[in-house]
């Protein structure tokens, strides 16, 4: 070992958490605590900054900020605060025995791994940036499907309005933005929640079996998973099917949708998104698909699940990846969406002023585009929806009474896009207000309709249609456009209720596991 590479790593190494195989975290003296507290407050401070780097820019510019006098005196406080807090961190991790000890394996891990020092600096929790790359991906000759460009969208005509409205945008996006869209990603609330998640991860570990692992994505971002391999496991029957989760705006793998199929009893892979909790990188839309890409790769070439075996689970603003996800990986087994839209722009146009309807629109189609719709219906195997009854975050109207709230979540035209792709003979103006009658009919009102539908009459229809379906299996048209329309109201009900499932609950609240299942297409029967 260099004493000089080790020297250098312990001033300018990852922050340390602690050991899984310890009941205890690992606490810092008060020289390396004030270090790092300065460091995540400098980090934290730029952050803030450039999120409000707008109005930050024609405030200094009235006060006058911008003399070389006042920048370069901000430049030397900048650079002495960051200086003395690093050699206050070194210091004192130089005078903590547990810190010296982990710097040596990690330094040896990164100059000469083996097996057992790598096995060894498992058992640490630590800032993850500086980790050995568990798996890397590897190029494809296969080519990413991709969404076209939505045609809702047409640049103005006139240049000077067009350079302006485009200059905006970008700022917007890549100053508050994206920041709004994925608070996840703000060092704020990453600070904040640090703690649960330290401790979510070690129970992960120690409690569920969790295997801590870190990719790199095609791009160069490390992302953060946790595997549970439930394979082989008697009391997990359900363990020989992978699920892989797909967490919200502000959701981690340690406190997201995990839990949720762990409590089921299946195989569960985590990941967090670019720019969230160690993952490094930012959520856009480019980095997030380079992010599924590797995952996805990983579960299939290294821990040997068939995409057949592999089900998809996505929550909130997950629902991006994961139809990404479905759309490339078309042999999944099934997809689960839960409290997801179906396109971003409405839910973006409702949340900011009239005013910046323009900008809104360039921002998200250029920048933050999250086409879930039009990538899930390239998606032909089995689908679950779930529909949050009070949704106070994705609804588009958030006066009125319960019932106009209800007809404003991005949920509903969701499933009706998705009818829309599977069955187009079935779906006109009729049967359409047949669908949204069910979609906002009371409990006691969707009782009385059931009581009309023949589900064995449904499925048989269904069934024969598939039968002499040939391949690509959807849009499914063979044999249905000759039902009465009487029959195709029928249908169509039918079809509603299988595939969207309503939970009476708010936006955040964790699927319950019992609502949990693995999907099939609806003429093989619904297990509710």
């Amino acid at each position: 070992m260099l004493p000089l590479v080790y020297v250098y790593n312990v001033f300018f190494g990852p922050r340390l958490f602690g050991r899984f195989s310890e009941p205890t975290i690992y606490v810092a003296n008060s020289l390396e605590a004030a270090g790092d507290n300065v460091l995540m407050f400098v980090a934290g401070a730029r952050h803030f900054c450039t999120m409000i780097s707008p109005i930050l820019l024609a405030e200094g510019y009235r006060r006058g900020w911008y003399h070389p006098d006042v920048l370069l005196k901000i430049g030397q406080m900048v650079v002495l605060l960051y200086m003395g807090a690093l050699l206050m961190r070194g210091v004192g991790r130089l005078m903590t025995p547990e810190y010296r000890q982990f710097c040596r394996l990690l330094t040896e891990c990164n100059q000469q791994p083996t097996t057992s020092n790598l096995k060894q600096l498992k058992d640490y929790d630590y800032k993850m940036w500086a980790a050995p790359v568990d798996y890397q991906y590897v190029p494809t000759e296969s080519k990413r499907q991709l969404v076209a460009p939505a045609t809702d969208y047409t640049k103005s005509s006139n240049p000077f309005f067009r350079v302006i409205l485009d200059g905006l945008s970008y700022c917007a996006v890549h100053t508050f933005g994206r920041r709004m869209l994925y608070p996840g990603s703000v060092s704020l609330l990453k600070t904040l929640l640090s703690s649960t998640l330290i401790e979510n991860r070690r129970k992960l570990v120690r409690d569920k079996g969790g295997q801590r692992l870190i990719m790199r994505a095609a791009d160069g971002n490390l992302i953060d998973t946790m595997f549970v391999d439930r394979r082989n496991n008697v009391i997990h029957p359900n363990g020989s099917i992978l699920v892989v989760t797909f967490e919200g705006n502000a959701g981690f793998y340690e406190t997201g949708t995990m839990v949720t199929p762990l409590e089921a009893g299946y195989s569960v892979l985590g990941w967090n998104h670019p720019g969230f909790a160690e993952s490094t990188g930012q959520p856009y839309p480019v980095q997030e698909m380079a992010a599924v890409d590797v995952v996805m790769q990983y579960a299939t070439k290294r821990l040997g699940f068939a995409e057949s075996d592999i089900v998809l689970f996505a929550w909130s603003i997950g629902g991006y990846t994961a139809t990404y996800a479905a759309m490339n990986f078309p042999q999944v087994r099934a997809f689960v969406l839960d409290a997801t839209f179906d396109d971003l722009m409405p839910l973006a146009k409702a949340k900011m002023p009239v005013s910046w309807a323009s900008l809104v629109h360039m921002a998200i189609r250029e920048y933050l585009d999250l086409p879930i719709a039009a990538q899930l219906i390239r998606y032909q195997g089995p689908v679950l929806l779930f529909r949050r009854m009070r949704d106070e975050i994705l609804i588009l109207k958030e006066t009125g009474t319960p019932e106009e709230q209800l007809r404003s979540n991005p949920a509903t035209p969701l499933v009706i896009k998705l009818l829309e792709a599977r069955y187009p003979t079935l779906m006109d103006n009729n049967t359409r207000e047949t669908v949204e009658a069910w979609l906002y009919a009371s409990v006691e009102d969707r009782l009385d309709i059931a009581d009309t539908i023949d589900d064995g009459w449904c499925q048989l229809v269904l069934r024969r249609a598939a039968a002499d379906q040939s391949p690509p299996l959807f849009p499914l048209t063979a044999g249905l456009s000759a039902l009465s329309d009487a029959k195709r109201a029928l249908l169509v009900t039918y079809l509603t209720r299988f595939y969207l499932n309503d939970f009476d609950s708010g936006h955040n609240t964790p699927l319950p596991a019992v609502l949990f299942r693995v999907p099939t297409h609806p003429w093989e029967g619904d297990e509710r």
